[in-house]
């Protein structure tokens, strides 16, 4: 089954998984929260081809990573098939899994995925854009041909990570309030 418009990726795997892992360093608890190392749970949607060969790119870039380490913390990954929210929250416990990676596909569920990462405390990322504004803490938008980071600051607060503010100086951030409806902050630049 193909991935819906909406979950498609902003921006390549090739552009977005470097990003996403220098953008690990500006998370101030990161380092406290990984016991030793990083590991970054690669979640997919069985049975969906994009899906399952984004997930599949994105550990052959983290494999093929420079230096394998963000603030001096060897970077792993691992393939996860999503199943369930259940088997999900056992392989975060279990694993000591850092950050989630949500590739295409998983809309359906996603909200059953923010669940466990706020739970178990689990670093959101995606490629996929809109994921970011349903509540997944960091992204990547094209942003007139050039890639931008995006953060949720909301969803980043529950899932126990804190940004510097060098960082999101160069972000688009995303809050939400109280009552959950999505605020913006304005674009950089007027755009």
């Amino acid at each position: 089954m193909p991935s819906a418009p909406n979950d498609s990726l902003a921006v390549t795997a090739e552009v977005h998984v470097p990003l996403f892992l220098k953008a690990l360093a500006y998370d101030r608890n990161l380092e406290e929260k990984a016991r030793g190392d990083i590991l970054v749970g690669l979640l997919y949607r069985p049975g969906d081809v994009e899906s399952e060969a984004v997930a599949r790119s994105v550990a052959k870039l983290i494999a093929g990573y420079p230096t394998q380490k963000i603030s001096e913390l060897p970077v792993y990954y691992r393939l996860i098939p999503y199943q369930d929210s259940a088997d999900l929250g056992k392989i975060v416990q279990d694993e000591w899994v850092d950050v989630i990676y949500v590739s295409p596909g998983s809309g359906a569920f996603l909200d059953d995925v923010l669940r466990v990462t706020s739970q178990g405390k689990v670093l959101s990322i995606s490629g996929v854009t809109a994921y970011v504004e349903r509540g997944v803490t960091m992204g990547v938008e094209d942003r007139d041909g050039h890639a931008e980071m995006v953060v949720n600051l909301a969803s980043a607060e529950h899932e126990g990570s804190k940004f510097s503010g060098q960082f999101l100086s160069l972000c688009h951030v995303i809050r939400k309030d109280s009552s959950d409806s999505l605020l913006a902050a304005p674009p950089k630049n007027g755009q």
